[in-house]
């Protein structure tokens, strides 16, 4: 029951954010340029860590896999504790200052706001997440599907460019050295998803309860677990948000849960091609989608931050003033 009254400030939450948006419409552009302030603390966070090292923290002790004892790299957690979910947030918010480029006049505004996207995925390459990366490349094909086939060809050149740029820096990148190990680690992966799986056919309704993963697998799935410096630890999530949610909730609880992040997403994509919607909705679809692709192998809400930008782009998606509505000072 405490578990399950830790979820309900989200909601509360994402209530006050759309009740504010309606009631002031310049309150939705404040929102987005507290999201990217957030994400210019973050990345200043990482230019220091970067310096300093990873002593540079809020934690006593960081999440293990800030280090790869298998390719002697590092994997930059910024102020998060896990270097995933500091992945994720990047990614999140780089398609913020995408959408806040797009309305700006000058010129010198619009390249510094490609530059700020463009330091995002640098930050994403250091968290060395390859679920934020894939996330990100994922919220760049939502834009390339949803512009015209002139930006589509500029998409495409900037893509082969960007590509070749970092196949050259893969030796000095985390994430890219991590590819030689994907077979196997999809291998490792799926053995739990399938474990996970037969935890919700066993409770399928209501699940095992929010928050009880690591405490079921410990009595009922004793061989979900890891030894890290000679002591067994067992695991508190399948290595896939979905699945854990579907295992902790019940068949019942992850179609909420679904519904509850689908639905603003296929209404706001419907608005788009109804022409209701100007393209700026799109950046906050491509945010959303990013999350949504790295959520599936890692679940990320366990930290708060994480929850409030997932929730707040959700508010911002469902109260994005119509082409109508929106006033040329909010594209910024």
């Amino acid at each position: 029951m405490l578990a399950l009254l830790q979820v309900i400030p989200a909601f509360v939450y994402c209530r006050f954010v759309v009740l504010a948006c309606a009631k002031d419409r310049t309150f939705y552009a404040r929102m987005l340029r507290a999201l990217q302030f957030s994400s210019l603390v973050l990345l200043l966070f990482i230019a220091v860590q970067l310096v300093v090292g990873l002593s540079f923290t809020f934690y006593p002790i960081l999440n293990q896999n800030t280090f790869d004892p298998q390719n002697n790299t590092v994997r930059y957690p910024g102020f998060f504790h896990d270097s995933q979910a500091n992945g994720q947030f990047l990614a999140m918010t780089g398609f913020l200052f995408l959408y806040a480029g797009r309305g700006e006049i000058q010129v010198a505004k619009r390249l510094l706001y490609l530059g700020l996207f463009l330091v995002c995925g640098g930050g994403v390459l250091l968290s060395g997440s390859r679920s934020a990366l894939v996330g990100l490349v994922v919220g760049l094909v939502v834009l390339f599907l949803c512009s015209g086939w002139r930006k589509q060809t500029y998409a495409l050149v900037f893509a082969l460019i960007a590509g070749s740029i970092f196949a050259l820096a893969s030796p000095n990148l985390s994430v890219l050295n991590r590819t030689a190990s994907i077979d196997e680690d999809y291998k490792f992966r799926r053995s739990v998803w399938l474990e996970a799986i037969d935890i919700a056919l066993d409770n399928p309704l209501l699940g095992i309860g929010i928050g009880n993963f690591q405490a079921y697998t410990a009595i009922h799935k004793q061989e979900l677990y890891l030894e890290i410096d000679d002591e067994i630890v067992y695991f508190d999530q399948p290595e896939n948000g979905y699945l854990k949610i579907l295992a902790e909730t019940g068949f019942i609880g992850f179609v909420l849960f679904l519904s509850l992040v689908l639905a603003p997403i296929i209404k706001a994509l419907l608005a788009f091609i109804r022409g209701r919607q100007d393209f700026n909705i799109v950046f906050i679809l491509a945010a959303i989608t990013s999350w949504l692709a790295a959520f599936n192998t890692v679940y990320s809400l366990f930290d708060s931050r994480i929850t409030i930008m997932v929730a707040t782009l959700l508010a911002l998606l469902i109260t994005h003033p119509t082409k109508l509505a929106l006033p040329d000072e909010q594209t910024t």
